[in-house]
């Protein structure tokens, strides 16, 4: 199996691969009430990006495994190219995340529970999460407007990496299930994925 650091990047790729920006529905709920519902603390090990990844899903778009073209060895070799740039971008992507935050005033884990509030206020509740002062509002806002604008250039980049390898963003998102589905391809792009980092 790949390792949970690669698979993040392969979840990471699919979904902005689909074209998926981040919903600004946070910033107006809030910006419409700031007094919201009590819900638990949020872990501690959650961080800002985590949070916004898992508020939103990806657009899924059904594909039936037999009917998806074999992948071939010049394909499994553009995908595990595009892999490793995207690595790099992810990584850019969590550290830019993070410093807005920071900026704006925000633990990674306050942010988190009034991302909780406004998208989830059921789990929020169960959470026990504190209300969200207005200062709070006003800066979780902010960094919502440029957290939009960081995956918006995110999406763009990842985009880029994917087709300058040669691979349309649907062929991309195909070879992502084959590789979930296949061991043996799995296991080349692995193996390509090792062999890039014992060089570098």
């Amino acid at each position: 199996m790949l390792n949970p650091t690669l698979m993040k990047t392969i979840a990471l790729a699919a979904f902005w691969g689909g074209g998926l920006a981040l919903s600004m529905q946070s910033a107006q709920a809030l910006s419409s009430s700031t007094a919201q519902q009590p819900t638990s603390a949020a872990p501690s090990a959650a961080t800002s990006t985590t949070a916004i990844n898992k508020q939103e899903e990806a657009p899924t778009e059904e594909f039936n495994l037999d009917e998806i073209t074999p992948v071939s060895d010049q394909e499994i070799a553009q995908f595990a190219n595009a892999l490793m740039q995207i690595q790099t971008i992810q990584q850019s992507y969590d550290s830019q995340i993070a410093s807005v935050v920071e900026t704006v005033g925000l633990s990674p884990q306050r942010f988190y529970q009034i991302l909780t509030l406004v998208r989830s206020p059921q789990e929020a509740e169960a959470e026990n999460i504190p209300e969200v002062a207005e200062a709070e509002a006003e800066s979780f806002q902010q960094a919502l407007i440029q957290i939009g604008a960081i995956q918006q250039e995110t999406q763009t980049q990842m985009q880029q990496v994917i087709q300058a390898e040669g691979l349309d963003l649907e062929r991309f998102q195909e070879i992502i299930i084959v590789i979930n589905n296949d061991e043996a391809i799995e296991s080349r792009v692995r193996q390509m994925l090792e062999e890039s980092d014992e060089q570098s």
